[in-house]
């Protein structure tokens, strides 16, 4: 049969949690004769390796070892270019998926081929192990949840007495959905409100493109070939999606998310490698590739100034008044792109934030962008661009 579906699963040192991810795929709805799942292991020290000897499921699996940590766009794109299916679904080594998973993302790209789905901007939170580095609320959580459960309370009594990590989940309880007790939906507040604001489907968002999220989303393989792979020179953790999924944009691709495709995070202690010096340089590659406001703005949520929904409102204005007034106010428009440029480049330098006009080699115009500045406000319809302006010109 042809290949519809390819699932790739880059994986670094998560077993057995990508053992209990692989189970899940082979309790999926939809036909395994046209769905491959693609595990790359990404130079992992564990028992990964053995996965090959000891999973056989109904779908085809391909298995590829990297013999030294590839990193993140490597890795994924090794899975690209061995992919068969039309349709690719990225997925995290720890996601555990109901069995209407694939079914789902499948059937949403039947009605729009030039779709990027997401189910990452909600999600499951499940104990699938219980850790020593747990804090008290997420023990008093799993035993509110192991009560009336005799042999989930057995497991999480075995934890108490010995507090050794403890496998909660196992194959069993992935094929009979009991892991569900043990899980609860988590969508953070803003995720919650920029989707009561925009919809599903995103419509209006400014930044659409940052529901990229490779833990879960999916594509037709054609958008891929048209937008290009994952960058390489994205080293480490951060942005890499982030990138990818504004070419996608700029492609013509459109983001939704959708709930019924969600998938359940299997709860680790986190470790070291959300590293924030490598993000920050990563972002400082992103914006030097796309010199466009649409990225530059993102500065402001690593400065701590604003969050996604305030910078769509800037950005918003920043666009019509470039739509509105595109032989005016040039200084102004000019300068809050260089700033945002200079305070990127102080940031991955660990340099104070401040002179921002100095730093963008920029002060000769200063005078000039503070009277556009003045002339944007008088309009009274630009209020957030002008905060904006005069938050950079005050570091």
């Amino acid at each position: 049969m042809e290949i519809e579906v390819s699932i790739i699963i880059p994986s670094y040192n998560r077993y057995p949690q990508n053992m209990l991810t692989l189970y899940s795929l082979q309790n999926q709805t939809f036909d395994p004769s046209k769905m491959e799942v693609i595990l790359i292991d990404d130079g992992s020290t564990d028992e990964t390796f053995q996965i090959p000897n000891k999973f056989h499921p109904p779908f085809t699996f391909k298995y590829f070892k990297c013999e030294n940590n590839m990193g993140r766009s490597k890795a994924r794109n090794i899975g690209i270019e061995k992919a068969n299916g039309k349709i690719i679904v990225f997925l995290d080594a720890e996601m555990i998926v109901n069995p209407d998973f694939v079914q789902n993302h499948y059937q949403y790209h039947q009605i729009n081929k030039k779709l990027v789905l997401t189910g990452a901007l909600g999600y499951h939170s499940l104990f699938s192990f219980i850790f020593p580095q747990f804090n008290k609320e997420e023990l008093n959580r799993i035993a509110r949840f192991v009560q009336g459960d005799r042999v989930f309370l057995k497991r999480f009594r075995t934890y108490s007495k010995t507090k050794r990590p403890i496998q909660m989940i196992f194959k069993e309880d992935i094929d009979t959905l009991r892991f569900q007790k043990l899980s609860y939906f988590s969508q953070s507040s803003l995720d919650q409100k920029t989707i009561s604001l925009f919809g599903e489907e995103l419509t209006g968002f400014q930044l659409p493109w940052i529901a990229f999220l490779t833990g879960n989303v999916s594509l037709r393989k054609e958008l891929l070939q048209t937008a290009g792979h994952f960058d390489e020179t994205f080293i480490g953790w951060g942005f890499e999606d982030w990138e990818l999924g504004y070419r996608l944009y700029k492609c013509g691709a459109t983001f939704s998310y959708k709930q019924n495709v969600a998938s359940y995070h299997q709860e680790h202690p986190v470790t070291n490698h959300h590293n924030w010096q490598a993000s920050l340089k990563n972002f400082y590659l992103f914006q030097q590739k796309h010199k466009d406001i649409d990225v530059l703005v993102i500065a402001f949520i690593l400065m701590g100034q604003y969050d996604r929904l305030e910078i769509h409102e800037i950005l918003k204005e920043y666009k019509r008044l470039e739509k509105e007034y595109p032989d005016k106010f040039f200084d102004f428009k000019d300068s809050i792109l260089s700033l945002l440029k200079a305070a990127s480049k102080l940031l991955v330098e660990e340099k104070p934030l401040e002179n921002l006009f100095v730093a963008a080699d920029n002060h000769h115009r200063k005078k000039h962008a503070q009277s556009d500045r003045n002339a944007v406000h008088s309009l009274g319809e630009f209020n957030k661009l002008v905060n904006a302006f005069d938050f950079l010109i005050c570091l």
